[in-house]
């Protein structure tokens, strides 16, 4: 039969992703804002670093104070695949502004960190750095993914261990 309590568990599933998502999303923005707005878009080191550990610490809170009792499935949604598909939608815009087939990665991962490919969109100076891919590194995608999962795995472990005193 047609549960209702099962339709609604679900919805607020889909719905507890969709903010934890927009969480991350909108951590990220905000931290490429504050660097493009204070000229620090060239500090490329603390640039990645937070781009790579911030969204997802945000995105974790969230998960840890709003959605307990959830499975491990439901952590891997929220944390991991956010950060798989920022690393994606990175490199292939990389691969696109270069002009380099993305199936050539090593060429795609040199041209982002050593040329820079957002000059020929934008031309006014101040522009430039709105599309900066030049963090983009082999350092940023592990470290970013790694943390991702470290958040992954200690939320499941807090949950388990939630689980086990009740």
């Amino acid at each position: 039969m047609y549960n209702n309590e099962a339709t609604a568990h679900g919805k607020l599933n889909l719905k507890s992703l969709l903010i934890c998502w927009g969480i991350i999303l909108g951590g990220y923005l905000l931290i490429r804002m504050v660097f493009l707005i204070f000229g620090l878009q060239l500090h490329l080191t603390a640039q990645g670093a937070c781009l790579a550990l911030l969204p997802y610490c945000f995105g974790a809170l969230y998960l840890w104070k709003c959605c307990k009792k959830q499975k491990p499935w439901f952590y891997l949604l929220g944390l991991l695949l956010p950060a798989v598909a920022e690393k994606l939608t990175l490199y292939f815009l990389g691969a696109y502004l270069c002009g380099i087939s993305p199936f050539r990665v090593t060429a795609v991962m040199e041209a982002i960190g050593t040329i820079e490919p957002y000059a020929v969109l934008f031309t006014r100076m101040p522009m430039r750095y709105a599309v900066n891919l030049l963090f983009f590194n082999w350092a940023y995608i592990l470290c970013g993914i790694a943390f991702s999962a470290l958040c992954f795995l200690g939320l499941s472990l807090l949950q388990k261990r939630t689980e086990d005193e009740l």
